[in-house]
Protein backbone atom coordinates (compact mmCIF):
# COMPACT_ATOMS: atom_id res chain seq x y z
CA UNK A 1 0.00 0.00 0.00
CA UNK A 2 1.28 3.36 -0.89
CA UNK A 3 -0.11 7.14 0.13
CA UNK A 4 1.10 9.40 -2.18
CA UNK A 5 -1.23 12.12 -1.01
CA UNK A 6 -2.87 13.00 2.22
CA UNK A 7 -6.45 10.88 2.70
CA UNK A 8 -5.22 8.65 -1.04
CA UNK A 9 -4.39 5.23 -0.87
CA UNK A 10 -3.42 2.95 -3.59
CA UNK A 11 -2.85 -1.11 -3.38
CA UNK A 12 -1.74 -3.72 -5.63
CA UNK A 13 -1.31 -7.08 -6.45
CA UNK A 14 -0.32 -9.90 -8.37
CA UNK A 15 -1.43 -13.63 -8.60
CA UNK A 16 -0.36 -16.75 -10.54
CA UNK A 17 -2.39 -19.61 -10.88
CA UNK A 18 -0.56 -22.85 -11.94
CA UNK A 19 -3.04 -25.53 -13.10
CA UNK A 20 -2.26 -28.61 -13.71
CA UNK A 21 -4.55 -29.16 -17.01
CA UNK A 22 -4.96 -25.62 -17.75
CA UNK A 23 -1.33 -24.27 -17.61
CA UNK A 24 -0.82 -20.97 -16.23
CA UNK A 25 -2.65 -17.62 -15.55
CA UNK A 26 -1.03 -14.65 -14.16
CA UNK A 27 -3.92 -11.95 -13.15
CA UNK A 28 -3.88 -8.38 -11.58
CA UNK A 29 -5.72 -6.35 -9.12
CA UNK A 30 -5.59 -2.71 -7.96
CA UNK A 31 -7.34 -0.38 -5.76
CA UNK A 32 -7.51 3.49 -4.99
CA UNK A 33 -9.34 5.08 -1.94
CA UNK A 34 -9.67 8.89 -1.73
CA UNK A 35 -11.56 10.34 1.40
CA UNK A 36 -11.03 14.31 1.54
CA UNK A 37 -12.79 14.46 5.06
CA UNK A 38 -11.54 12.07 7.52
CA UNK A 39 -13.67 9.18 6.41
CA UNK A 40 -16.93 11.55 5.76
CA UNK A 41 -16.68 10.54 2.35
CA UNK A 42 -14.78 7.41 0.63
CA UNK A 43 -14.60 7.43 -2.99
CA UNK A 44 -13.18 3.89 -4.14
CA UNK A 45 -12.03 2.78 -7.74
CA UNK A 46 -10.92 -0.72 -8.29
CA UNK A 47 -9.97 -3.15 -10.98
CA UNK A 48 -9.02 -6.89 -11.16
CA UNK A 49 -8.51 -9.59 -13.36
CA UNK A 50 -9.83 -13.24 -12.96
CA UNK A 51 -9.03 -16.81 -13.75
CA UNK A 52 -11.09 -20.05 -12.57
CA UNK A 53 -10.31 -23.50 -13.75
CA UNK A 54 -13.15 -25.42 -14.13
CA UNK A 55 -13.98 -27.85 -11.08
CA UNK A 56 -13.21 -31.74 -11.04
CA UNK A 57 -17.54 -32.40 -10.84
CA UNK A 58 -17.73 -29.61 -13.70
CA UNK A 59 -15.24 -31.84 -15.91
CA UNK A 60 -16.30 -35.11 -15.08
CA UNK A 61 -19.21 -35.63 -13.28
CA UNK A 62 -21.93 -38.14 -14.05
CA UNK A 63 -24.69 -37.10 -16.54
CA UNK A 64 -23.64 -33.00 -16.56
CA UNK A 65 -19.84 -32.80 -16.92
CA UNK A 66 -17.69 -31.69 -19.69
CA UNK A 67 -14.17 -32.28 -20.16
CA UNK A 68 -14.04 -29.54 -23.29
CA UNK A 69 -14.88 -26.77 -20.51
CA UNK A 70 -12.20 -24.00 -20.79
CA UNK A 71 -11.58 -21.86 -17.62
CA UNK A 72 -12.65 -18.53 -17.01
CA UNK A 73 -11.11 -15.43 -17.49
CA UNK A 74 -12.60 -12.11 -16.43
CA UNK A 75 -11.83 -8.45 -15.96
CA UNK A 76 -13.95 -6.37 -13.33
CA UNK A 77 -13.93 -2.58 -12.99
CA UNK A 78 -15.84 -0.23 -10.22
CA UNK A 79 -16.26 2.85 -9.01
CA UNK A 80 -18.60 4.34 -5.67
CA UNK A 81 -18.49 6.45 -3.10
CA UNK A 82 -19.38 6.07 1.19
CA UNK A 83 -20.85 9.05 2.32
CA UNK A 84 -21.89 8.98 6.05
CA UNK A 85 -24.39 11.60 7.44
CA UNK A 86 -24.66 13.15 11.01
CA UNK A 87 -21.85 10.87 12.43
CA UNK A 88 -22.85 6.75 11.55
CA UNK A 89 -26.79 7.97 11.19
CA UNK A 90 -26.58 7.83 8.12
CA UNK A 91 -24.75 6.05 5.51
CA UNK A 92 -25.16 5.85 2.18
CA UNK A 93 -23.12 3.87 -0.45
CA UNK A 94 -23.37 3.54 -4.36
CA UNK A 95 -21.29 1.40 -6.62
CA UNK A 96 -21.39 1.05 -10.14
CA UNK A 97 -19.17 -1.93 -11.92
CA UNK A 98 -18.80 -3.67 -15.09
CA UNK A 99 -17.75 -7.58 -15.66
CA UNK A 100 -16.26 -8.76 -18.93
CA UNK A 101 -15.86 -12.80 -18.99
CA UNK A 102 -14.34 -15.10 -21.39
CA UNK A 103 -15.46 -18.50 -21.52
CA UNK A 104 -17.68 -18.04 -18.76
CA UNK A 105 -18.72 -21.71 -16.90
CA UNK A 106 -22.61 -21.65 -17.24
CA UNK A 107 -25.03 -24.75 -16.27
CA UNK A 108 -27.19 -25.00 -19.15
CA UNK A 109 -30.43 -27.25 -18.68
CA UNK A 110 -31.13 -27.92 -22.36
CA UNK A 111 -28.71 -30.58 -22.40
CA UNK A 112 -28.91 -33.91 -22.40
CA UNK A 113 -32.09 -35.24 -19.29
CA UNK A 114 -30.19 -33.37 -16.38
CA UNK A 115 -28.47 -30.36 -18.28
CA UNK A 116 -25.28 -29.72 -18.20
CA UNK A 117 -21.83 -27.21 -18.04
CA UNK A 118 -20.72 -25.42 -21.72
CA UNK A 119 -18.89 -22.58 -21.61
CA UNK A 120 -20.44 -19.03 -22.74
CA UNK A 121 -18.09 -17.29 -25.32
CA UNK A 122 -18.41 -13.37 -24.13
CA UNK A 123 -20.53 -12.60 -21.63
CA UNK A 124 -20.92 -8.92 -19.59
CA UNK A 125 -22.49 -7.91 -16.26
CA UNK A 126 -22.88 -4.30 -15.39
CA UNK A 127 -25.20 -1.94 -13.53
CA UNK A 128 -25.30 0.07 -10.10
CA UNK A 129 -25.82 -1.27 -6.48
CA UNK A 130 -27.14 1.17 -3.90
CA UNK A 131 -27.35 0.53 -0.14
CA UNK A 132 -28.91 2.97 2.40
CA UNK A 133 -28.46 2.76 6.93
CA UNK A 134 -30.07 4.99 8.75
CA UNK A 135 -29.91 4.59 12.22
CA UNK A 136 -32.62 7.46 14.08
CA UNK A 137 -31.58 5.83 17.67
CA UNK A 138 -28.91 3.42 18.62
CA UNK A 139 -31.33 0.87 18.97
CA UNK A 140 -33.09 0.72 15.84
CA UNK A 141 -31.24 0.30 12.04
CA UNK A 142 -33.12 0.82 8.72
CA UNK A 143 -31.35 -0.80 5.81
CA UNK A 144 -32.52 -0.61 2.17
CA UNK A 145 -30.72 -1.57 -1.04
CA UNK A 146 -31.24 -1.88 -4.58
CA UNK A 147 -29.59 -3.39 -7.54
CA UNK A 148 -29.39 -3.89 -11.06
CA UNK A 149 -28.06 -5.89 -13.39
CA UNK A 150 -27.42 -6.36 -16.79
CA UNK A 151 -25.78 -9.18 -17.75
CA UNK A 152 -25.91 -10.26 -21.30
CA UNK A 153 -24.35 -12.74 -23.83
CA UNK A 154 -22.50 -10.23 -25.95
CA UNK A 155 -22.71 -13.27 -28.78
CA UNK A 156 -26.48 -13.34 -28.89
CA UNK A 157 -26.98 -9.94 -26.51
CA UNK A 158 -29.45 -12.27 -24.76
CA UNK A 159 -29.68 -11.93 -21.16
CA UNK A 160 -27.59 -14.42 -18.62
CA UNK A 161 -29.86 -17.02 -17.26
CA UNK A 162 -31.01 -17.30 -13.78
CA UNK A 163 -29.72 -13.54 -13.05
CA UNK A 164 -32.67 -10.77 -12.56
CA UNK A 165 -32.33 -7.23 -13.57
CA UNK A 166 -33.67 -6.02 -10.43
CA UNK A 167 -33.17 -6.56 -6.69
CA UNK A 168 -34.46 -4.75 -3.88
CA UNK A 169 -34.22 -5.91 0.18
CA UNK A 170 -35.55 -3.55 2.80
CA UNK A 171 -34.87 -4.53 6.70
CA UNK A 172 -35.47 -3.10 10.16
CA UNK A 173 -33.78 -4.75 13.22
CA UNK A 174 -34.42 -2.82 16.97
CA UNK A 175 -32.94 -3.93 20.22
CA UNK A 176 -35.56 -3.94 23.24
CA UNK A 177 -34.33 -2.38 25.87
CA UNK A 178 -34.91 -5.99 28.30
CA UNK A 179 -32.40 -7.02 25.36
CA UNK A 180 -34.38 -8.44 23.02
CA UNK A 181 -33.62 -8.14 19.42
CA UNK A 182 -35.66 -8.43 16.66
CA UNK A 183 -35.63 -7.34 12.83
CA UNK A 184 -37.81 -8.26 9.61
CA UNK A 185 -36.24 -8.18 5.84
CA UNK A 186 -38.48 -7.88 2.47
CA UNK A 187 -36.72 -8.94 -0.67
CA UNK A 188 -38.10 -8.58 -4.01
CA UNK A 189 -36.77 -9.72 -6.82
CA UNK A 190 -37.51 -9.03 -10.66
CA UNK A 191 -38.14 -11.68 -13.62
CA UNK A 192 -35.46 -13.79 -15.34
CA UNK A 193 -35.06 -16.12 -17.61
CA UNK A 194 -34.30 -19.94 -16.86
CA UNK A 195 -31.88 -20.41 -20.48
CA UNK A 196 -29.66 -18.90 -22.88
CA UNK A 197 -32.23 -18.47 -24.88
CA UNK A 198 -34.73 -16.45 -23.17
CA UNK A 199 -37.53 -18.96 -24.33
CA UNK A 200 -38.30 -19.95 -20.53
CA UNK A 201 -39.59 -16.80 -18.26
CA UNK A 202 -39.29 -16.93 -14.30
CA UNK A 203 -41.64 -14.73 -12.40
CA UNK A 204 -40.47 -12.50 -10.09
CA UNK A 205 -41.30 -12.82 -6.37
CA UNK A 206 -41.50 -11.30 -2.85
CA UNK A 207 -40.51 -13.09 0.40
CA UNK A 208 -40.53 -11.63 3.84
CA UNK A 209 -38.22 -13.11 6.95
CA UNK A 210 -38.53 -12.17 10.72
CA UNK A 211 -35.86 -12.72 13.17
CA UNK A 212 -35.59 -12.34 17.28
CA UNK A 213 -32.91 -13.52 19.70
CA UNK A 214 -32.96 -13.09 23.17
CA UNK A 215 -29.21 -13.11 25.67
CA UNK A 216 -29.52 -15.50 28.40
CA UNK A 217 -25.75 -15.01 29.69
CA UNK A 218 -23.03 -13.16 28.43
CA UNK A 219 -21.77 -15.64 25.87
CA UNK A 220 -25.11 -17.61 25.57
CA UNK A 221 -28.51 -16.44 23.65
CA UNK A 222 -31.44 -18.35 21.91
CA UNK A 223 -32.50 -17.05 18.64
CA UNK A 224 -35.32 -18.15 16.31
CA UNK A 225 -36.06 -16.92 12.27
CA UNK A 226 -39.04 -17.61 10.59
CA UNK A 227 -37.94 -17.74 6.53
CA UNK A 228 -40.37 -16.84 3.32
CA UNK A 229 -43.10 -16.02 6.10
CA UNK A 230 -45.85 -15.59 3.73
CA UNK A 231 -45.00 -18.79 2.68
CA UNK A 232 -44.57 -17.52 -0.83
CA UNK A 233 -44.04 -19.98 -3.94
CA UNK A 234 -41.75 -19.19 -6.24
CA UNK A 235 -38.53 -20.85 -8.25
CA UNK A 236 -35.51 -19.69 -8.96
CA UNK A 237 -34.81 -22.24 -11.74
CA UNK A 238 -37.49 -24.12 -13.54
CA UNK A 239 -38.88 -27.03 -12.52
CA UNK A 240 -37.36 -26.77 -9.16
CA UNK A 241 -39.31 -25.44 -5.80
CA UNK A 242 -38.28 -23.39 -3.20
CA UNK A 243 -38.42 -23.91 0.23
CA UNK A 244 -42.17 -22.23 1.89
CA UNK A 245 -42.61 -21.15 5.29
CA UNK A 246 -39.58 -22.73 7.33
CA UNK A 247 -38.95 -22.40 11.24
CA UNK A 248 -35.80 -22.45 12.74
CA UNK A 249 -34.32 -22.13 16.30
CA UNK A 250 -31.33 -22.71 18.06
CA UNK A 251 -28.73 -21.66 21.03
CA UNK A 252 -25.38 -20.37 20.24
CA UNK A 253 -22.20 -20.28 22.57
CA UNK A 254 -19.79 -17.25 21.80
CA UNK A 255 -16.43 -17.93 23.62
Amino acid sequence: MVKPLVGLSLTGGVRHDDHSQFGGATTFGANANYTPNNGATNIRMSYGEGFKAPSLYQLYGTDVGNAGLRPERSKSYDIGFDQRLGGDRAILSVTAFRRDTKDQINYDYSIGLYGGYNNLDRTRAKGVEAMLTLKPVDALTFTAAYSYVDARDRNTDARLPRRAANAVSVSADYVWPFGLSTGATVTMVGDSFNDATNAVRLDGYAVADVRASFPIMENLEIYGRIDNLTDEKYATVHGYGTYGRSAFGGVRVRF
